[in-house]
């Protein structure tokens, strides 16, 4: 946009934020200082999820751009010296296209029985949801030890956090130790999902 090229930015999500307005109310989000095109230096280091989309609503209202929201990309082919794009509003025409997609819309799966039951979600939006339920956390990551030491706050709420490691040590230090130190949740080390009904989780 600053050196005036014609682009055009869709997105699939309905609003901005991505990964990041996944995370449970709350969250601590870790940044770098970053210079951003046409807005300047941004010097977050600390903030919250809340902070960091209203920070990005305002560097793009600065930058006069505005994203397509709910439109997905099927697909991509040559047509010539040009590129179509295939996406649920129709066709675009372009000489160059750049994925920048993440993670977020291809979860892992564990491929086992009842994964795709309506309890079953693969991202924590906001753990006061579930405050009174028991709840079973799968993974041994950052995102499944902080998931399940959040919802282990929570009043009511019955946390086991279940992994087919030994070790947490795909998480940050500090969730290591969080963890190591929190009475509040149950912890499965060497074990593995066989099912997931309503209510009980095979392991």
């Amino acid at each position: 946009h600053r050196l005036g090229l014609r682009a055009r930015w869709i997105e699939k999500e309905t609003s901005l934020g991505g990964s990041v307005r996944s995370y449970p109310r709350g969250k601590v989000v870790m940044t770098t200082p970053v210079e951003l095109p046409i807005y300047g230096k941004v010097h977050l280091r600390r903030t919250t999820k809340a902070a960091l989309i209203e920070l990005w609503q305002d560097v793009l209202a600065r930058g006069d751009i505005t994203p397509e929201y709910g439109i997905a990309v099927s697909g991509v082919a040559a047509d010539g010296d040009a590129l179509v794009v295939s996406t649920t509003s129709g066709p675009i025409r372009a000489r160059r296209v750049l994925l920048a997609t993440g993670r977020r819309g291809r979860p892992r799966h564990l491929e086992v029985p009842g994964e795709d039951l309506a309890h079953v979600h693969h991202h924590l939006d906001d753990p006061m949801e579930h405050d009174h339920t028991r709840i079973v956390v799968v993974g041994g990551g950052d995102v499944a030890v902080e998931a399940a030491l959040a919802l282990a706050e929570r009043p009511g709420t019955q946390v086991t956090l279940c992994h087919r490691g030994e070790q947490f040590d795909r998480a940050k230090p500090a969730l290591q130790t969080r963890l190591a130190e929190s009475s509040a949740l149950t912890v499965l080390r060497r074990a593995e999902n066989d099912a997931i009904g309503d209510p009980e989780v095979v392991v």
